[in-house]
């Protein structure tokens, strides 16, 4: 092993990634929920046609209506279905008027079925439905958002916490090279993975320390063992524990 001693260790670099880690991903978490309450608040406010078309998918928009025909009527809506117009004696079946707001009208919306006397719904009526119960549809999923909002979202707030991370640092000597221009070896690839990424920061930093770069030496940063780190082979064992809270 080469006997040339590394100064200085870029630690202190690596506890401000640390700090700077956790400062964004707490940062990051308020903006993601204060984004998230302007989204529901502008749902709410969109017209039947701008809802539908940012956050209905086609293949859904027919379950939907299916199903909404089911709960209101008690039965699907489509061609040819028998209905009985309001008149001076009856009420409307199905109450597309009471329910939905509609009003169909004769010889375009419904009209007599063929060989027989009663009223039947046409293709243009059933369209007339639909569009009808989707916007039902609409309406009933915004007030959802809007008693959400009423009611007022509960937000997650860090206000203290604590950082600690547990890393190795080790030095690993090659062979010599023959070439006279032997190349000085770079950090070994981490492991991608959340808890790897904080060594990742000292990797990041060491490459543009003068001082951490020795001919046929390799500088390793890991993330040490929980359960035994001091059993791993390092040249340096440390702990890093941070304690904060958040000032507004």
């Amino acid at each position: 092993m080469s006997t040339t001693k590394i100064t200085d260790m870029g630690l202190a670099e690596f506890v401000a990634g640390l700090i700077s880690e956790t400062f964004e991903a707490v940062t990051a978490s308020q903006e993601e929920q204060v984004r998230r309450e302007a989204e529901m608040r502008a749902a709410h406010a969109m017209s039947s046609g701008e809802f539908r078309k940012r956050y209905l998918p086609e293949g859904e928009v027919r379950q939907l209506v299916g199903d909404a025909a089911q709960e209101y009527f008690g039965t699907a809506i489509e061609p040819n279905m028998a209905y009985a117009p309001a008149d001076t004696r009856n009420v409307e079946h199905p109450a597309f008027q009471d329910v939905l707001g509609i009003t169909l009208q004769e010889k375009v919306d419904y009209a007599k079925a063929s060989g027989v006397r009663s009223m039947v719904v046409t293709e243009k009526g059933v369209r007339k439905i639909e569009d009808a119960l989707l916007d039902r549809v609409i309406v009933d999923q915004q007030q959802v958002i809007l008693q959400v909002l009423n009611r007022g979202i509960a937000r997650i707030v860090v206000d203290t916490g604590k950082i600690f991370s547990r890393v190795s640092f080790s030095l690993v000597e090659h062979e010599a090279s023959t070439s006279d221009n032997a190349a000085v070896s770079g950090p070994t690839p981490i492991v991608r993975s959340i808890v790897s990424k904080r060594a990742a920061v000292m990797n990041r930093l060491s490459r543009n320390r003068s001082n951490l770069v020795m001919p046929g030496v390799e500088f390793r940063v890991r993330q040490a063992d929980d359960q035994a780190p001091q059993s791993s082979k390092a040249d340096l064992y440390g702990e890093v524990e941070i304690h904060f809270r958040t000032v507004s």
